[in-house]
């Protein structure tokens, strides 16, 4: 899969969930941050001249008077104080927004919520240490579904167990977290 692939694939598949969403919901997709999920609109200029800037006012034009009616501060320095990710606007998310999807992504670096990410990061691991980045696709291909085709219930049921075990800890911290803020606020009444 790479970002071409991702854009096809996803091409054909929000017009399906926008199909298949009930009336009066909201089409929501959740991704991750992988980079192939990641093509930008256009690129965000690292620095600052008349055409950039001018090009930048067009662009983002709402973006800009939002910050503007909040900051009293020239154009210059407003754009020299906006992260450049805060402008960066994504392939797919603006056809899956021309839909009505709303694309949420989950956050960076966030795979210990997903029992399929340790699957993929045990296979990776036993795929680079039987073979080599030489070896043909095909035999590949054939080592990851034997290696998965052999992975026993145990394996599958502890990496599904170690999620429920990160989800109960944060669980425990948002009951304590939540607690402690009620407490805090009887204490306050």
């Amino acid at each position: 899969m790479n970002a071409e692939m991702y854009k096809k694939y996803m091409m054909k598949v929000l017009p399906m969930i926008v199909k298949a969403t009930p009336a009066g919901r909201e089409a929501v997709l959740v991704i991750d941050n992988a980079s192939i999920h990641n093509s930008v609109v256009e690129k965000v200029f690292g620095y600052l001249r008349k055409a950039n800037l001018q090009s930048f006012i067009d662009s983002y034009q709402e973006f800009v008077k939002a910050r503007i009616a909040h900051f009293s501060i020239n154009a210059r320095h407003l754009i020299k104080r906006i992260s450049q990710k805060e402008l960066l606007r994504y392939e797919v998310d603006e056809y899956a927004a021309s839909l009505g999807v709303r694309i949420v992504r989950i956050p960076p670096y966030h795979c210990q919520f997903s029992p399929i990410e340790l699957v993929w990061h045990q296979l990776k691991d036993h795929l680079r240490s039987t073979g080599k980045s030489s070896d043909k696709l095909e035999a590949v291909r054939e080592r990851a579904i034997n290696y998965l085709k052999n992975k026993s219930e145990s394996d599958i049921l502890f990496t599904y167990e170690h999620v429920r075990d990160i989800e109960d800890g944060i669980k425990s911290v948002m009951e304590i977290d939540e607690k402690d803020s009620d407490d805090s606020d009887s204490d306050t009444d």
